[in-house]
């Protein structure tokens, strides 16, 4: 066992959990959360299953990693109380409030289920109660959470018995013989997430009642004192809801079920489905903006990235001209200032900030807006990324009189971009992948991993880049989405949810390769063993039914938009 330079005798790979544990706080002086393996981030028991010298790093919660670890232990003794007080019911992690990883994560939306539908059948303030003040006692007890390999049968077994069903079926499409469950007393769920060695890490927590479920409230990277209050965004919880109810009709409700379908060989109808769900959505916000009672003379578009802004955009401006419109689509992307201007924003190591607004000439932008809705002809710039800056002849453009502007970027959402249009002139959408299906009860598919994987996805295929590349700059595209963002989410008139059910089998085809090139020694080696590690849980699905003009195509190829 190599730790940090030192080298410690490790020959017993059965190793105590708590004598690792020892080493950790003999070393670091405090306790690990977690621990790195060779870069990899795991659970401090499962270093009992080493069989091999290692690098062993202690990750702590002050890190993404390690708070990260924190919210999902707290989602498991979240659980394990349900599970204690209402034994015939289960707790599912449905989704997030904010940004996953980012200071902006501060609870998750939950759900306690009967029937493992979702259809939840709420829950009383006295429920709350009992349920916090039993993870205060487990808290409280310091219990010991381990992780231990079992027959994949058995644990088959204990899952139906304790009505665990998106684990079970899980567990029965992945076809391994054996599986890793993390235990704490009679309560064990699917090792997906390394979890903490001790509830006793867990003292800062709070609950309360949210729609039909709850919410877990717990800190951020701010402040890990501090548990700040709940902040509904209802637009986001209302556009998961309505995306639940078709899953909720086809009685598809986790990964599991998805696995059957694929394993079965109609995968083909599914991705129909999913496919006309997405049409349906997009047809429904042509009537919004057609509305005689609206005056939309601009739409404006934005989301993190990879979202698939770009293909939605297409796809509602071919929507808005069967409703009788003549879309004119522009791009934000070509009000960047030149590159050598003095008043360029900058980072703090000084290079150029090109996620700030400051970044865009707004002025120019506002200017012709208001041109293009006077009817007259605009010359708008083009600019050139690679030298930096607008090209010496831009393109002309008109508004045909019953014309709309079609926007997207990561400015859009914001004020100050369109600040001199009338609010009732503009139509404002989100757009953000969110995943309705569970991995298990315990372990929703965040949409950081969605965009993660499909931006890989793209970046290799239109610019070469390797998955290495893409990973370590996603946390100053993170950053950004942080500051330009999701601050302005509350300016959206609707959202609209791109992701697709069946996408994650089809991208796992062409991002596990890539990710398997990233090598332990590398900084993005966490995130690309924790990829592949929720990847392997999906049966892989090949492409050939995707059709031409299905968003997903903006990140494997072979659509129609040319993108």
């Amino acid at each position: 066992l190599k730790m940090l330079g030192s080298v410690l005798p490790f020959a017993n790979p059965e190793m105590e959990a708590s004598r690792l544990q020892e080493i950790l706080n003999t070393i670091y002086k405090e306790d690990a959360i977690a621990v790195k393996v060779n870069n990899q981030v795991i659970s401090v028991p499962h270093c009992r299953y080493l069989n091999a010298d290692a690098k062993i790093e202690a990750v702590h919660k002050n890190s993404i990693f390690g708070i990260s670890v924190y919210r999902h232990t707290l989602s498991f003794i979240l659980a394990m109380s349900v599970k204690q007080l209402f034994p015939n019911k289960t707790l599912s992690v449905e989704h997030a409030f904010g940004l996953e990883d980012s200071d902006l994560c501060t609870a998750y939306y939950c759900e306690l289920n009967t029937n493992f539908l979702r259809n939840s059948e709420g829950i009383t303030e006295k429920d709350i109660q009992a349920i916090k003040q039993r993870m205060i006692e487990i808290v409280q007890e310091d219990l010991p959470i381990e992780v231990v390999l079992g027959d994949s049968a058995k644990i088959t077994a204990a899952f139906s018995t304790n009505n665990q069903a998106y684990s079970q079926k899980l567990v029965q499409t992945l076809s391994v013989p054996t599986v890793f469950v993390n235990r704490c007393g009679d309560f064990q769920t699917l090792y997906i997430l390394p979890l903490a060695p001790k509830t006793g890490m867990m003292s800062l927590f709070d609950i309360q009642s949210y729609k039909n479920g709850l919410v877990l409230m717990f800190p951020s990277l701010r402040d890990l004192n501090v548990c700040p209050p709940f902040q509904p965004n209802q637009t986001i919880h209302d556009c998961w809801q309505d995306s639940n109810s078709l899953w909720n009709q086809l009685k598809i409700g986790c990964i599991g079920d998805l696995n059957q379908i694929i394993m079965s060989g109609d995968s083909k109808n599914m991705v129909q489905l999913c496919e006309a769900y997405h049409d349906r959505k997009i047809v429904e916000l042509a009537k919004m903006i057609t509305d005689p009672h609206r005056s939309v003379k601009i739409v404006l578009i934005a989301g993190p990235s990879s979202s698939g802004k770009t293909t939605f955009s297409h796809k509602l401006s071919i929507h808005l001209q069967i409703a009788g419109l003549h879309p004119l689509v522009i791009s934000s992307d070509d009000y960047y200032k030149d590159h050598s201007d003095p008043t360029y924003p900058r980072t703090k190591d000084g290079t150029l900030n090109y996620e700030c607004i400051q970044a865009i000439r707004t002025d120019l932008f506002n200017q012709h807006l208001l041109q293009l809705f006077a009817g007259e002809e605009v010359e708008m710039p083009l600019f050139d990324f690679i030298s930096g800056q607008p090209k010496a002849v831009g393109v002309k453009r008109r508004l045909e009189p019953d014309g709309v502007i079609i926007c997207e970027g990561i400015f859009c959402l914001s004020d100050e971009f369109t600040s001199l249009i009338p609010n009732n002139q503009k139509f404002r959408i989100y757009i953000l992948p969110i995943c309705q299906l569970n991995l298990d009860e315990n372990t929703y598919f965040s949409n950081q991993v969605i965009r993660t994987i499909r931006r890989i996805c793209r970046d290799y295929n239109t610019r070469g880049r390797k998955a290495e590349h893409t990973i370590t700059k996603w946390e100053s595209v993170r950053d950004g989405e942080v500051q330009n963002i999701f601050p302005n989410i509350k300016n959206a008139d609707v959202v609209f949810n791109s992701s697709l059910e069946y996408e994650i089998p089809v991208l796992s085809v062409y991002v596990s390769p890539l990710l398997r090139t990233v090598t332990p020694d590398s900084p993005a080696y966490p995130i690309a063993s924790r990829l592949l590690e929720f990847l392997r849980h999906f049966q892989p699905m090949p492409a050939q039914n995707v059709p031409s003009t299905s968003l997903l195509r903006e990140f494997i190829g072979g659509g129609d938009f040319g993108i």
